[in-house]
């Protein structure tokens, strides 16, 4: 391709990459929506997210809360564990205190465990989901959708004959609280000795299933999953990133231990996630159909396959194409891959340029291309999210007009960032530019092979299209055939689009763009395809450019539009607002609205009155929170019963019952830095450590549920003084005088995660 083609040409290729881009873009969101919940034979046959479903009313009878180690939580296990019975298991319970050492927080929980028959020489795989809730909602989809697709999954495999392997069925409790109930069953020797473990979670209520995450070794795991999906949606990547983000679900747990696993969720609608929206009427059926059948498609795999000549096999590089197949690359093969192709394209970058003539100069802006291209991109993210931010008045810009806001980020992209590479590479040969870009990516898949070998993929793959499209080039210019060239600009270009466009759709459902990195990723990606329309921008006259920018203009002013008007929250996807009374030490009562940075509800903070002050109200946090002094409920306080005091030598270890009374929700023990707290044993749990605190000058121990009263623990200070402490007794809910002002937050705020709590203070010595 070279400048003499003429300006209708190159408006040819412009156009042609342009409409490519926006097919791909659309079959990208097409591919991502849910599939279809069969019905007649195929429901009978297969998983049916239509009996799953009946399954979950049931175990949702009342769709309350049940977070850990509440009657509501017993309920839900006993209808489990009753289920099993019927469909012919026999579950075994395990139930004890369990605690997690990061967030110093432990309960009493109680798993079930239930498994079918194998051969002598067969293995075990596990399927687990969590049954408990968050406070806030009933969990029908986080995890109650899981829990029901594994209870259909049982009565599907109790209905085949036995398989080689036998199949686990893990109904874990407490992952809300720190991932407890995994904590406390991965040692147990059913569990430990089996060769993989599947995990089904959520992380809103609709979307399609996506396999998200895997063990350090689990590449058998994933060809077994290529082999069995219907319509997979995963790449490397997605695991790659999870590896690098604070969050955990209960597989982390057991790949600590050193166990092999896959982790599957489903992410559309994340604003009901840990809301009480996250209930039977919201839950999207295809969305658990699609899941059901990536579980159930394991679990005949897995069930029949020969693991004791499964090795630990080094993660592959993977990603579905389209959702019609997964490509799986063996890892190693990234960074040789790069070196090869990086090194091939040199050789075809020198037979074209006999022909071709292209300057090294016009190579070396080719080159410029990439980096101004993600640069851009991901600063013209940062800023529409920044923009979109102010225009609400609020930190969280994607709640609402999903839409609007989705053609304002792909548009203002690529319109910021076509026009930086038209500033950069008008007039220069488009071949050399051409040329000079294939070597950026090719550069860029070496270097992310050595830094995220997980995301080299992306660069592959493209990369191995872009190969094949120079060497061609040199043969077709060669031929004379000069003019094909645009041809195969078109097809490397396209080779980008398939792999890069998809993974945009698919950061904004299991990330969001709500976050930082998900919004700037977005951009990052967006551009990096963009980069590919460079070679005809070189072009000094194109028609066509000025009318695609005019477009760009258009659609970005139009959705901005509506973006500015629409409002920030909806019923559909409102505000977290979470109501806690407070009753402190002094006596002193308030109502904290803790609405994670943005302002309450106007209806709310007119109800809470004209004392209302957004000042930092717990002493142990710098955080502000919206307050304002109430009438006091006159809440049971708990309290800390001493049992015994010993010298160690080194400081004292006192032995303490806590007493907080029936319904207890939970108990919080904040001891001050100065009394040297070095660990807090849990009577018939572990231990808990506590380092140095820093610059804290609290240290506190978390109980969850109604074990927490009457709870034994021993405590090692290096204070010999006694120490005054303070311990905040939490009953799930407001007092009864404020639930009118809880009802002002409808229908555009509602509670998250712990939902609306009461605190009682207690001060004590010890």
């Amino acid at each position: 391709m070279s400048s003499g083609l003429g300006r209708a040409r190159t408006d040819f290729v412009f156009l042609s990459a342009i409409v490519l881009f926006l097919v791909i873009a659309v079959m990208a969101w097409w591919r991502v929506q849910p599939v279809d919940v069969p019905s007649g034979a195929a429901e009978r046959t297969g998983f049916s997210a239509v009996r799953a479903q009946e399954v979950l009313k049931g175990l949702l009878a009342d769709q309350r809360p049940h977070p850990v180690d509440s009657a509501a939580n017993r309920a839900v296990a006993d209808r489990i564990s009753a289920r099993l019975q019927q469909l012919g298991y026999q579950p075994r319970v395990v139930e004890r205190v369990s605690c997690n050492q990061n967030t110093q927080t432990c309960a009493r929980v109680k798993d079930i465990v239930a498994s079918t028959e194998g051969s002598v020489d067969g293995k075990s795989v596990v399927f687990s989901a969590h049954y408990d809730s968050v406070g806030a909602g009933p969990g029908a989809s986080d995890d109650g959708a899981g829990v029901a697709s594994m209870l259909e999954i049982a009565r599907l495999l109790k209905e085949r004959p036995p398989g080689r392997n036998r199949v686990i069925f893990l109904f874990d409790d407490g992952e809300e609280a720190g991932l407890l109930g995994a904590r406390m069953i991965a040692d147990d020797p059913e569990l430990k000795g089996a060769a993989a473990v599947i995990n089904a979670e959520a992380r809103g209520t609709s979307g399609q299933s996506a396999m998200f995450e895997t063990g350090a070794a689990s590449g058998w795991l994933v060809d077994t999953f290529a082999r069995s999906s219907v319509r997979p949606l995963t790449n490397s990547l997605l695991n790659t990133l999870y590896s690098l983000l604070p969050n955990d679900t209960d597989l982390s747990v057991f790949k600590a231990n050193g166990m092999q696993g896959l982790n599957f969720a489903f992410g559309g609608n994340v604003e009901r996630y840990h809301t009480p929206l996250d209930n039977l009427e919201h839950i999207d059926l295809r969305s658990v159909q699609q899941q059901g059948d990536n579980l159930y498609g394991l679990a005949k795999a897995l069930q029949s396959a020969d693991l004791n000549r499964v090795g630990s096999t080094r993660n592959p590089l993977y990603t579905d194409i389209l959702g019609t197949a997964v490509v799986r690359i063996p890892a190693p093969w990234a960074l040789v891959g790069g070196v090869v192709l990086l090194v091939a394209m040199v050789i075809a970058a020198r037979r074209l340029r006999r022909h071709v003539g292209y300057r090294l100069k016009d190579v070396a802006r080719g080159v410029a291309v990439l980096p101004v291209a993600l640069v851009v991109g991901g600063a013209t993210a940062y800023l529409a999210m920044y923009a979109m931010s102010l225009a609400h008045a609020t930190t969280m810009p994607w709640h609402t007009a999903t839409g609007a806001n989705r053609v304002v980020l792909w548009a203002l992209v690529a319109l910021a960032t076509t026009w930086s590479l038209r500033l950069l590479v008008r007039g220069a040969d488009p071949a050399g530019v051409w040329v000079g870009l294939g070597h950026a990516w090719l550069i860029c898949l070496v270097l992310v092979a050595i830094a995220l070998p997980g995301a080299s993929y992306l660069f592959l793959l493209p990369g191995v299209v872009l190969v094949i499209c120079a060497f061609a080039a040199t043969y077709l210019v060669a031929k004379g055939g000069r003019h094909r060239l645009a041809s195969l600009v078109l097809i490397s270009a396209l080779g980008c689009f398939l792999v890069v466009l998809p993974l945009v759709v698919l950061l904004e459902i299991m990330l969001g763009y709500n976050a930082l990195y998900g919004t700037v990723g977005a951009g990052i990606l967006i551009a990096a395809a963009v980069a590919w329309l460079a070679p005809p921008l070189c072009h000094r006259q194109l028609r066509s450019y000025r009318y695609t920018s005019g477009a760009l203009v258009a659609a970005v002013l139009l959705a901005a539009w509506f973006s500015v008007r629409a409002p920030a929250y909806t019923a559909d996807a409102p505000q977290p607002l979470n109501l806690i009374y407070f009753q402190g030490t002094d006596g002193a009562t308030r109502l904290v609205a803790e609405a994670s940075g943005r302002q309450p509800p106007h209806g709310v903070l007119e109800a809470m009155g004209p004392s209302t002050t957004l000042a930092q109200v717990f002493p142990w946090t710098p955080n502000r929170f919206y307050a304002a002094p109430v009438p006091s409920a006159t809440l049971p306080q708990a309290n800390i019963e001493v049992l015994g005091t010993e010298s160690t030598g080194k400081g004292r270890r006192i032995t303490v019952q806590l007493h907080a009374g029936p319904s207890v929700a939970g108990l919080v023990l904040v001891v001050p830095t100065k009394a040297g707290l070095r660990s807090i044993a849990v009577e018939g749990g572990p231990s808990l450590t506590y380092p140095a605190a820093g610059s804290n000058d609290y240290q506190a121990f978390n109980c969850r549920g109604e074990s927490c009263d009457g709870m034994r623990l021993v405590l090692d200070v290096a204070n010999d003084a006694p120490t005054p402490v303070t311990l905040i007794r939490i009953s799930a809910g407001l007092p009864a005088s404020f639930e009118a002002i809880s009802r002002l937050r409808a229908p555009l705020a509602v509670p998250r995660n712990g939902g609306d709590e009461s605190w009682a203070l207690t001060g004590v010595h010890i």
